[in-house]
């Protein structure tokens, strides 16, 4: 598989956060315009993947953190 010949590599993300279409609670999302994808759970993504966190944000804050970074 791809991604295993990088985890534990100095290559591998530590970290992690995406901005999801929904509302995020408890580092959860149910996605709005996907319906039948099961409820994402941030915390055990991390766990899979051997990261110390990953983040799911709402993609309009994420949009905004984008704009503030703006000239």
């Amino acid at each position: 598989m791809f991604l295993e010949e990088y985890k534990g590599t100095k290559n591998w993300p530590t970290v992690g956060v995406v901005g999801v279409a929904g509302a995020v609670n408890n580092n959860t999302v149910r996605t709005t315009n996907v319906k039948d994808w099961p409820i994402a759970d941030g915390n055990a993504i991390a766990a899979n993947f051997g990261l110390k966190s990953f983040t799911f944000i709402n993609d309009f804050a994420a949009a905004g953190y984008g704009v503030c970074m703006l000239k």
